[in-house]
């Protein structure tokens, strides 16, 4: 059997740095369609998926915040803070069914989706207006705080 581990660092290696912030923005919203699938299946009485989406996003949120670049300072930290929140948040849906919880956490993750895609569309503007080397400089520079693992 292969190691996953092996098989994330080629993977990570093989996506071009200019791809990883749009690559994130995809797992934000990847995360938004599996609030409403849960929201989906609960509506349905469909436990077993809602189980197995909020199991998924769970675990994309650890996967998240293992990956944040504690270097970055507070906004790090905040991420990291946001991130365990809709955890805790997000599990108790497991056994409330609470609808409320999962709009709440959805609008969390709403703002985070739009303040990434922000700074992700002023950081491509800046690269398309000038190629200085300081710009180049802060190629990765986008407050993403995210970095590979």
């Amino acid at each position: 059997m292969n190691n996953p581990y092996t098989a994330y660092s080629a993977a990570d290696t093989s996506v071009d740095s200019d791809n990883k912030p749009r690559i994130l923005l995809k797992v934000y919203q990847s995360m938004l369609d599996k609030i409403d699938m849960v929201k989906g299946a609960i509506d349905r009485k469909n436990f077993e998926k809602k189980y197995d989406e909020l199991t998924k996003l769970t675990t994309v949120l650890d996967i998240l915040d293992s990956s944040l670049d504690m270097s970055q300072g507070e906004v790090a930290k905040n991420l990291s803070d946001l991130y365990h929140y809709l955890t805790k948040r997000l599990k108790s849906v497991h056994i409330t069914h609470d609808m409320t919880v999962l709009e709440e956490c959805k609008a969390i993750l709403v703002q985070l989706d739009e303040g990434f895609k922000a700074a992700y569309e002023k950081e491509t503007k800046g690269k398309v207006q000038g190629n200085s080397p300081e710009n180049s400089a802060q190629k990765n520079s986008i407050p993403f705080s995210h970095r590979t693992v």
